[in-house]
């Protein structure tokens, strides 16, 4: 495989008055494309701050950032923005979709300013809602609602899909199926996945494991036998 992610000594420092804290202190790791990563850790460990850095939504305090060999830790915010709206699909725990636009709008949306994207109605039918594309956010339960933000992250056709807690809002059946087709976003259509969870059972499925402490790795690891996700109990 070949390396889409690198991560050199990453560093994102806040301050709040005399106070300086160090959500990510110099983690370094690589990610392969088409791989199914696994981000996991307790709150306030970093995970969420280290996402927002991969998907270009914050900048760094130091170190390097490449993805596909290009260093965006020197982006600037009009570069930084492109890079999200071309290379990142974004899947979050409460769906993010637009109220007032139907699934096919919320998905059709997400493709208009991408050149090489992918077919709306073809990526809806794909995640199981062919017969749901006319219906509002409002109409639609919970899973179909991720279904839908899955379908609108693939359809940009990026480069990296992040997620943040996607079963989070979602029982424990529904939150199976969502993860299913995460890992076929991975495994079938080689797109490299990246998901953030404090749930350690979803460590099982990944193709690598990276568990996150203080904002620092303490372990960093390919998975040879990934579990299939019906085969994980948590």
């Amino acid at each position: 495989m070949a390396t889409l992610i690198k991560a050199n000594n990453i560093v994102k420092k806040f301050v709040t008055g005399t106070h300086e804290v160090h959500a990510v202190d110099g983690m370094s790791f690589e990610i392969e494309k088409g791989e199914l990563t696994v981000i996991v850790g307790p709150s306030g460990a970093g995970k969420t701050t280290l996402l927002n850095l991969l998907g270009g939504m914050d900048n760094l305090s130091d170190g390097n950032l490449f993805v596909d060999d290009v260093d965006i830790s020197k982006f600037n915010k009009r570069e930084l923005t492109d890079y999200r709206r071309n290379e990142v699909g974004f899947v979050f725990q409460f769906y993010n979709l637009m109220p007032n636009l139907t699934a096919l709008e919320n998905v059709e949306l997400s493709t208009e300013l991408k050149r090489d994207s992918l077919d709306p109605l073809e990526v809806l039918t794909s995640v199981g809602l062919k017969e749901r594309v006319d219906n509002f956010p409002s109409q639609l339960s919970g899973g179909e609602q991720q279904r839908v933000s899955i379908a609108r992250a693939i359809a940009k056709n990026p480069k990296l899909i992040l997620c943040d807690e996607p079963t989070g809002a979602l029982d424990y059946v529904t939150g199976k199926e969502v993860l299913s087709l995460l890992a076929k976003a991975a495994h079938e259509e080689h797109k490299t996945v990246i998901i953030v969870t404090h749930n350690l059972a979803l460590t099982q499925m990944s193709d690598h494991l990276i568990r996150v402490k203080n904002g620092k790795i303490y372990e960093d690891v390919r998975n040879p036998h990934p579990k299939d996700i019906k085969d994980i109990e948590w």
